[in-house]
């Protein structure tokens, strides 16, 4: 994964939380932002591995996400779209992450 500055995509994230917390002015989207770090991921590439502790929180804001669950063999059961969190689980639970994450195609994060 590489540190990204596309001004198109970070329009795309501001709209996105204007949406999502239309009660957040301006100044506090920003300052999440700034929390952040912008990732660019390219198709096939790992996001998240099952097993793993990390506690990151990824908001996809272009792309798309495989979620695999491999210890059943169940292959893909879940596709991650544009606008959507994901990783939170294991940052609300402490608990190891359940599935791994791959991106479907070049995404930003």
């Amino acid at each position: 994964m590489t540190t990204y500055s596309i001004d198109t995509d970070l329009d795309l994230l501001v709209n996105y939380l204007q949406d999502q917390l239309p009660d957040l002015g301006m100044e506090c989207i920003e300052d999440l932002i700034d929390c952040g770090i912008h990732l660019e991921v390219q198709r096939g590439e790992l996001v998240i591995r099952q097993g793993d502790s990390d506690q990151s929180v990824y908001l996809l804001v272009s792309g798309k996400m495989n979620v695999v669950q491999s210890e059943n063999n169940l292959g893909v059961i879940n596709t991650i779209v544009a606008g959507e969190i994901f990783g939170e689980m294991s940052a609300l639970t402490g608990k190891p992450r359940t599935v791994n994450i791959f991106a479907k195609r070049d995404s930003h994060l």
